[in-house]
């Protein structure tokens, strides 16, 4: 049965892990979450407010359904050694979601569903205007690429909108001079 509730993004995500685990080794990058060992960053639209969020456990993967309610859909095994919590960006446990113990395997699939992100897009919200629907079921795949795409059809977060920007082809060492000792003199 799914639990529902609504969770609290900032700086644009929110994450299920561990309160100790380090968020900022991410490995593979998604449209719906990016993930890392032991944990997914969920990406939102707004920049921050409530989110409604529902968690299903299940015993096997669930049939794929490609439903045009969710915007997109990304798929992941994740290795886990620690319960995993619904965590904000500042690191409050949403003690409304149950603890997710670690399955025999040390791996959970989880599939992350996403509709109505490009709603409010960089906005501070009161009301939610996303919905997220995870996923969740003892997994024992195993291989180098961990994180697919199902479905992308909102246009946010792309991995391809994540890479870093190239750098400027302005060479600014042209312009710049520096004083290596001594006062400041002027010619003329």
């Amino acid at each position: 049965m799914t639990q529902w509730f609504n969770v609290e993004a900032d700086y644009h995500q929110f994450t299920l892990s561990s309160p100790e685990t380090d968020t900022t080794a991410v490995r593979e990058i998604g449209s719906v979450f990016d993930t890392g060992a032991g944990f997914a960053t969920f990406h939102t639209g707004i920049a921050c407010g409530p989110v409604t969020v529902g968690i299903d456990l299940v015993q096997a993967p669930p049939q794929w359904s490609d439903s045009s309610e969710w915007d997109n859909v990304d798929e992941a095994v994740l290795a886990v050694t620690t319960p995993l919590r619904i965590i904000t960006n500042a690191g409050k446990v949403q003690d409304e979601f149950e603890q997710i113990e670690v399955p025999p395997s040390g791996k959970l699939g989880i599939r992350g569903h996403v509709s109505g992100r490009a709603v409010a897009w960089d906005l501070v919200v009161e009301v939610p205007t996303e919905k997220f629907w995870i996923v969740m079921w003892p997994a024992n795949e195993a291989g180098t690429k961990q994180l697919f795409q199902r479905r992308a059809s909102d246009g946010l977060w792309t991995p391809e909108s994540q890479q870093e920007e190239p750098e400027s082809e302005i060479d600014i060492s042209e312009d710049a001079t520096a004083r290596v000792s001594g006062p400041v003199r002027w010619n003329g």
